[in-house]
C-alpha cells in the first residue's frame, strides 16, 4: 500500500505571506513524503537511495541529525531519501516486559517524519514472524 503524507513545512523554502485579497493566510509548499507499507511495493529508483531505519519515536534531534545527514547524502548523490520504521517498537514483540514507553503513535511520527523532508517512509509491520527473520 502506498499513501502520500504531507506537511505544511516546506521543504527548501518557508512559508512566505501574501499581500491583500483574496487572502491573507501564508502560503506553504507541501512536502510529500510517500509512506509505504508494502516492502514489496517499494519503488526502486535508478538514482538509487540513501536510507536509515529505527523505531524513530519521538523524532527527536538525534534522530533529526541522522535524517539530516540522509538528506544530505542522497542531495549530494542525486538519490531519494528514506526511512524504514516499524508500525510497533519492535521491543513491543521481542521484550514487552522492558518496552520503553512511547512517545508518538503512528500516525504522529509519520507527521514528524514527514516535516523532516524525507522522500519516503517504508512501515514496516513488526510481529513475532518478523522477529525471526
Amino acid at each position: 500500500m502506498h499513501a502520500r503524507f504531507s506537511t505544511s513545512r516546506a521543504r527548501s523554502s518557508p512559508c512566505t505571506r501574501t499581500a491583500g485579497p483574496p487572502s491573507s493566510l501564508p502560503l506553504c509548499s507541501l512536502q510529500i513524503m510517500e509512506v509505504i507499507t508494502d516492502p514489496a511495493a517499494c519503488p526502486k529508483p535508478a538514482s538509487g537511495s540513501v536510507v536509515t531505519i529505527g523505531a524513530y519515536d519521538g523524532v527527536h534531534l538525534g534522530h533529526r541529525a541522522v535524517i539530516a545527514e540522509v538528506r544530505r547524502r542522497a542531495a549530494e548523490q542525486g538519490c531519494v531519501s528514506a526511512v524504514v520504521t516499524f508500525d510497533r517498537h519492535p521491543a513491543f514483540v521481542v521484550r514487552p516486559e522492558s518496552a520503553p514507553k512511547l512517545l508518538t503513535d503512528l500516525d504522529q511520527r509519520l507527521e514528524l517524519l514527514a516535516s523532516t523532508g524525507l522522500d519516503y517512509c517504508l512501515v514496516v509491520h513488526f510481529d513475532e514472524q518478523r522477529s525471526r527473520e
